[in-house]
């Protein structure tokens, strides 16, 4: 019996742990579609925007993360509000999370840009599929079962500044972490403010010519517990087709960005991340793939997004 719970809580702790450090969506191309990152991105397209994307990192590691989601947002008819939705799958190892969120932004107009306040509210459904795993014994209770489906409700603040030359943000999205407690075998939100994520982002465009632009960019994640996580990024774009971008998130990966510009209407973008850790040996990169739509209308004032 003893051996049964500790190993059962071994491989919960195991999972637990993963999912704090994904829990935040990870994308590389945060620039574009930073809805999951903070909630006062929304409406900041200045159109309803529709967008896809699919990450999966380390392939060929076992059990290596695979997240995918589906954002939404826009700016009403009263243009300082701005609503966004936003679905998620994240998958590691054996331990499954799929959420649904919803996020309002006031915006405000500040200087040449607009200074937004936004606020996510959702919930997640978390299991661990303990009986997919692959085993050497046969027959072992610990492996015969799931843990059940949870119920986890979470939220996110932050505010986000953004004008046609550059944008700033700072948010800390999903303030709940996800604790497993033995005695009723469920997953269960807590706050532990030593686990909360931070994060800051920001650009600068600096446009050479009518038709040229550079654009460096930064993420700058923070964990009281795990640390900080910094990744820097430069695109040369070409406002009529897309561009290329190179990026470094420290002692992690080095990534290659492309952005194509299929009309004007709709974008498709791709990272490849090579890694550069003690994980290098052992996988083949991280793939990233996402897919943006936005619809033709444009607000009654004058645009001031980034992108």
């Amino acid at each position: 019996m003893i051996r049964k719970q500790l190993i059962y809580i071994i491989i919960l702790i195991v999972a637990i742990s993963e999912v704090k450090a994904q829990y935040t969506p990870l994308l590389s191309q945060y620039m574009f579609n930073g809805l999951g990152y903070n909630p006062a991105f929304a409406g900041s397209n200045e159109v309803l925007t529709v967008s896809v994307a699919d990450r999966n990192q380390w392939v060929g590691f076992d059990g290596a993360p695979v997240t995918q989601t589906i954002t939404a947002h826009t700016p009403l008819k009263n243009e300082n509000i701005a609503l966004g939705l936003m679905l998620f799958r994240d998958v590691i190892g054996k331990t499954h999370n799929n959420g649904l969120f919803a996020s309002y932004a006031y915006r405000m107009k500040w200087g040449n840009g607009k200074l937004s306040i936004g606020l996510t509210g959702g919930f997640s459904l978390m299991e661990a599929r303990l009986s997919e795993s692959v085993i050497i014994q046969q027959g072992d209770e610990v492996f015969s079962k799931n843990t059940p489906v949870c119920f986890l409700p979470n939220f996110s603040i932050g505010t986000y500044y953004y004008s046609s030359k550059f944008f700033v943000g700072f948010s800390s999205p999903f303030i709940f972490t996800e604790k497993y407690n033995v005695k009723t075998d469920k997953f269960m939100s807590v706050f532990d403010f030593n686990k909360n994520n931070f994060v800051v982002t920001g650009g600068y465009n600096y446009q050479i010519n009518n038709e040229y632009a550079l654009k460096p960019s930064l993420l700058l994640h923070t964990n009281l517990s795990t640390g900080s996580q910094l990744e820097l990024d430069l695109a040369a774009e070409n406002l009529r087709f897309g561009g290329i971008g190179f990026g470094y998130r420290l002692k992690d990966a080095v990534i290659f960005l492309l952005k194509a510009k299929i009309n004007n209407q709709m974008f498709f973008g791709y990272a490849y991340g090579l890694t550069v850790s003690k994980l290098s040996n052992y996988n083949s990169g991280t793939h990233e793939f996402y897919l943006t739509y936005r619809f033709k209308y444009e607000s009654k004032t004058v645009s001031s997004r980034f992108f």
